[in-house]
């Protein structure tokens, strides 16, 4: 997520505050706050104009740092952005700032399809490991074919054939011990495979879902209470 978009979806890139921050022009603090006085109505100063940006790591201007509502609501919510929030469309807070600035309401909408089709790959990369954590793209100890391999044949295709083949050596005469047929190199395989722990990217994209799953069902939780 672009930590350069506000809360509310403003583009603080582009904002006068940011810029004379990180240029450390005196003119441009000056003139923003002369604007931003005028604006709103209050006493700005120029030492006030320094911001890295609403989301970003270092100084904040004080509005932004604890006046803001919408930063405000945002951190009470445990939230990224406005994006993450499910009553965004039609909140009357976001849209004092979307009613004259349409270009942040576009930047979230862009964050949330964004997050989603994120979800969807880290939910697709969490599903693509076979039986015993082993790649659906390659092929597995025992010498048998993926779901890759075989052309894309639907999954419940290859659960039969792995029920079909977990029964017939339940069936096979003294199953308790080794199959001759099989090459011990080939059953050390397997069973090096079937301790395999998951990896840390699969762990964290787990964890990243079941976070923004939970954040979004607390908040419909709250609208519905």
């Amino acid at each position: 997520m672009d930590p350069l978009i506000a809360c509310c979806g403003l583009d603080c890139e582009a904002c006068d505050a940011r810029i004379a921050t990180i240029t450390n022009d005196n003119a441009l603090r000056e003139k923003t706050a002369a604007l931003w006085s005028k604006l709103n109505g209050v006493t700005i100063t120029p030492d006030m104009m320094n911001c890295t940006g609403c989301r970003a790591e270092g100084a904040k201007t004080p509005f932004c740092d604890s006046l803001c509502p919408i930063h405000n609501c945002v951190r009470e919510k445990r939230l990224e952005t406005c994006a993450d929030c499910a009553q965004m469309d039609g909140c009357p807070t976001l849209e004092r700032i979307t009613a004259n600035t349409p270009s942040a309401l576009e930047n979230l909408k862009r964050l949330r399809s964004s997050e989603q089709a994120g979800d969807e790959a880290a939910e697709a990369a969490a599903g693509n490991a076979g039986p015993r954590g082993e790649s659906r793209g390659h092929r597995r100890a025992d010498g048998s074919q993926t779901r890759h391999e075989q052309g894309g044949r639907p999954v419940a295709d290859e659960r039969r054939q792995h029920l079909g083949r977990q029964l017939e050596s339940v069936s096979r005469p003294c199953a308790g011990r080794p199959d001759p047929a099989v090459p011990a190199a080939a059953r050390l395989a397997s069973r090096q495979a079937a301790r395999q722990p998951k990896s840390p990217r699969q762990n964290e994209a787990a964890e990243k879902i079941k976070k923004r799953k939970n954040n979004r069902q607390r908040q419909w939780q709250k609208k519905y209470r």
